[in-house]
């Protein structure tokens, strides 16, 4: 299966919230309905608030499908465009519109490596303690709810021979070109808590819970890879100095493949079976911003994933990650993103073959950004990447850099009513 890069492509800065994709339509219809007409809470919004942000590129990526054997480079064009809109600022409830377009387009044979994305979401924040939300310095109790769903395409591909993955069934040959195209469903509803400042340091408590369907391209013949999902997070922020802030963090995710068939201990597939997964996750997180406005962040993240059908699967994961962003001089800001991730396992082996080694992936990024602004709402940037992943499979052993110029455009306003 494909794997996100390490680090985001475009780093966002000042941007209106994205929000979380997926949901289910009718629950939430129903829902937000009755909390705008039959609420006693919601009070006359003075204004209506908007807020657009844009981003295009145009620059040169080298190896666009991640190819062991260095891949042929191209043009590569990334693209964002967001949406927000929120028609109820009142004191006590609040609801947003949001919804968004992102991706890259290659050129020539590397047409292979577009991948798109298309989401559309709406959020509902209801404050039930802590009397007005302009005011910040008491403490507050909000419910959250989030939800919506997102669409993606894109063509999956060999790593080892760069074109679209086909395999046969019944003897014939079978593209899994489109098998990653797919629709997500997702409904995340939050619980904030936020002491006021009177207490020694600030501190904001979520906790959360995720319902969560990805439907993916159904190809006769191949195992469909849906999935269900369940998630549970609660996290601890604190602001524990002026311009010192500490995070931590603990989710636990159920994942059910619906069509997918678990392995036992050697590697074979068990019939009868559905895969199943368990992920327990920790993580702390440092920020720091000085007087001039340099922000520093230090992050560290271990996950751990159980395979409940004989353990096969099984693997513990360790992240690292620092940002840095720079005040250069005047307009110029600089960004600087390095992550590491290191994955064992304790029982998969290389293809599947007991006869093979253990996997063991790691996983570096560094990325590079110098941006400088034009305005109250245009920047112009340059940014470059390099991407390694080392896999103990050399198919999956690649390096990849990537370079370009581009715009960002961000601005936001109300309508009176």
């Amino acid at each position: 299966m494909t794997r996100p890069t390490t680090i985001a492509m475009r780093p966002r800065r000042s941007r209106p919230r994205k929000a979380a994709c997926g949901f289910r339509w009718a629950r939430t219809a129903l829902f937000v309905v009755f909390c705008l007409t039959g609420s006693g809470a919601v009070r006359s919004a003075q204004a209506d608030e908007w807020g657009v942000d844009a981003e295009l590129g145009f620059g040169r990526d080298d190896n666009a499908l991640g190819e062991s054997s260095g891949g042929r480079g191209g043009l590569y064009v990334p693209y964002d465009l967001g949406l927000e809109y929120t028609p109820y600022d009142g004191y006590s409830t609040r609801v947003r519109l949001n919804g968004g377009l992102d991706g890259t387009f290659h050129d020539g044979p590397r047409t292979d490596a577009d991948e798109h994305e298309s989401q559309l979401s709406m959020e509902f924040d209801q404050r039930l303690l802590g009397g007005n939300r302009k005011f910040v310095r008491s403490g507050s109790l909000d419910f959250e709810l989030e939800g919506g769903l997102l669409h993606r395409d894109l063509t999956y591909f060999s790593r080892i021979a760069g074109e679209e993955y086909t395999v046969f069934v019944d003897g014939e040959p079978v593209s899994l070109a489109d098998r990653f195209d797919s629709m997500t469903w997702e409904v995340e509803p939050r619980l904030v808590l936020r002491l006021p400042r009177s207490v020694q340091w600030i501190v904001d408590f979520r906790a959360r819970g995720r319902d969560y369907t990805h439907d993916y391209a159904d190809i006769e013949g191949v195992d469909p890879l849906d999935y269900d999902e369940t998630r549970t997070r609660g996290r601890v922020r604190a602001n524990i100095t002026r311009g010192t802030r500490v995070s931590l963090e603990h989710s636990r995710t159920l994942r059910d493949y619906r069509g997918w068939t678990a392995r036992d201990l050697d590697g074979n597939l068990f019939a009868g079976t559905h895969q199943q997964f368990d992920y327990h996750v920790w993580g702390i997180e440092l920020q720091q911003r000085t007087t001039r406005g340099d922000e520093f962040e230090v992050g560290v993240e271990r996950e751990q994933r159980h395979d409940p059908f004989q353990g096969y699967y099984d693997h513990d994961e360790w992240t690292f990650k620092v940002r840095t962003d720079l005040q250069v001089a005047g307009p110029w800001t600089a960004r600087i993103d390095w992550k590491y991730r290191h994955r064992e396992y304790d029982r998969a082996r290389v293809g599947y073959n007991p006869f093979k080694p253990l996997r063991d992936d790691l996983d570096r990024e560094v990325q590079l950004e110098l941006a400088r602004t034009l305005g109250d709402e245009w920047e112009m940037f340059v940014l470059t990447s390099h991407e390694n992943t080392d896999e103990r499979n050399p198919s999956f052993t690649f390096d990849r850099n990537r370079t370009w110029l581009g715009v960002r455009f961000a601005s936001n306003g109300s309508v009176g009513r």
